[in-house]
C-alpha cells in the first residue's frame, strides 16, 4: 500500500456516550482498511475533569477524579471487553490512574503553574479512550495499538492548553511510525487533542482539538482523506436551535468551511479546516448515527468525485 493511500478517520466525544454509540464506532473501524484512527475522550470526560480541577489547584480531589474515571470507562468496558483485554484495560487505567492520584507533590513544586497541571490532567481522557478503543479492536481479532500524541511526538508552541502544531518537527515524529504501522496491517488509535512542547510537557489544541489533531495526521502521512464522525449529518447552513430552515450543506470549499468555523460554528475546528487546506486534504463530516448519508465535504475549489 502506497502512503497516499492511507486514511484517516476520527471519532469525536458524542460518539462515545454508551456502550451501543462504542459499538457502532468498532463497527465502522472495523469495516475499513488502511486507516490511522484518531480518538476523542468519552462523551462529557474533558468537561467533567476540567469542572475536578476548577480555579484552584490546592483542593482538588485527585483521588475523586481517579473514581469518576474508573468508573465512567469502566461503564462501557465492562460491556466490550472480555478476557485478557479486559485484564490489560483494567492494568492499563490503574497506571493511568496512578499517575493521578500520585500527581499531588508535582502540583506543589509548581503552584503557579495551573495551565500546565490542568493540561497533564486532561490528556487522560484521551489516553484512556484510546487504550479502550485499541483494546476492543484486538477483541474483534485486528491488530490494534494506541499511541499517545504526547509521546509519539506532535509537537507545539503557544502555551499549555491551545498550542499549535509545528508541523515540520512534528511530521518527521510521526510519518514514518503510522505509515510503517498501516503497511505491516495495523490499526494505530491515536489520541487527539493532546501533544508536547519542547520541554517534554503535555500541552493541548484547544477545546475540540481532536478534530485539528486528525488534519495534522492526515497532513503528515501524505493522506487524501480524512473523516470527522460525529453525531450530526454534517455541517449546518445555520444553527438548527435557532432556525428551523436549516439545511445540511453538502459540499463546501476550504474557505467556506474555514470561515464557518471562525464564526463559530462547533462542528469544526479552525485550524483542522486551514491545515487540511495547506495539504489539500478532503474533509468528509458524517453522523456515526446515519453512515450511509454522505454528510458534508469540504473540499478545494477544484471538481471533487463523489
Amino acid at each position: 500500500m502506497d502512503p497516499v493511500e492511507i486514511k484517516v478517520m476520527k471519532f469525536g466525544g458524542s460518539c462515545l456516550s454508551d456502550s451501543e454509540s462504542f459499538s457502532r464506532v468498532l463497527d465502522i473501524i472495523s469495516s475499513e482498511k488502511g486507516c490511522i484512527i484518531v480518538m476523542s475522550a468519552l462523551k462529557g470526560v474533558t468537561a467533567r475533569i476540567i469542572s475536578f480541577i476548577g480555579q484552584n489547584m490546592e483542593n482538588i480531589d485527585l483521588k475523586g477524579l481517579s473514581s469518576f474515571l474508573y468508573e465512567r470507562h469502566m461503564e462501557i468496558a465492562g460491556s466490550v471487553l472480555k478476557g485478557q483485554e479486559i485484564r490489560k484495560f483494567v492494568e492499563d487505567l490503574g497506571f493511568c490512574l496512578d499517575k493521578i492520584e500520585s500527581y499531588g507533590p508535582r502540583m506543589a513544586e509548581e503552584p503557579g503553574n495551573m495551565e500546565k497541571h490542568s493540561a497533564f490532567l486532561q490528556s487522560f481522557g484521551e489516553k484512556i479512550s484510546v487504550m479502550m478503543v485499541a483494546a476492543a479492536l484486538r477483541q474483534k481479532g485486528l491488530d490494534a495499538r494506541g499511541y499517545f500524541a504526547d509521546d509519539l511526538g506532535i509537537m507545539t508552541s503557544g502555551g499549555y492548553l491551545s498550542g499549535t502544531v509545528s508541523m515540520e518537527e512534528t511530521a518527521v515524529n510521526i510519518r514514518k511510525t503510522l505509515t510503517e504501522a498501516v503497511l505491516n496491517c495495523e490499526i494505530p488509535v491515536v489520541t487527539g487533542y493532546i501533544g508536547r512542547n519542547g520541554k517534554g510537557e503535555t500541552t493541548l489544541l484547544g477545546r475540540d482539538g481532536s478534530d485539528y489533531t486528525a488534519s495534522v495526521v492526515a497532513s503528515c502521512v501524505g493522506s487524501a482523506s480524512l473523516t470527522l464522525w460525529k453525531d450530526v449529518d454534517g455541517i449546518m447552513s445555520g444553527d438548527p436551535k435557532s432556525s428551523h430552515s436549516c439545511t445540511v450543506l453538502r459540499n463546501l470549499t476550504y474557505d467556506q468551511a474555514e470561515k464557518l468555523s471562525l464564526d463559530g460554528a462547533k462542528v469544526l475546528h479552525p485550524l483542522a479546516v486551514s491545515q487540511a487546506k495547506k495539504d489539500m486534504v478532503n474533509i468528509r463530516v458524517k453522523s456515526l448515527f446515519d453512515p450511509l448519508s454522505e454528510g458534508s465535504l469540504i473540499h478545494g475549489t477544484y471538481p471533487v468525485e463523489h
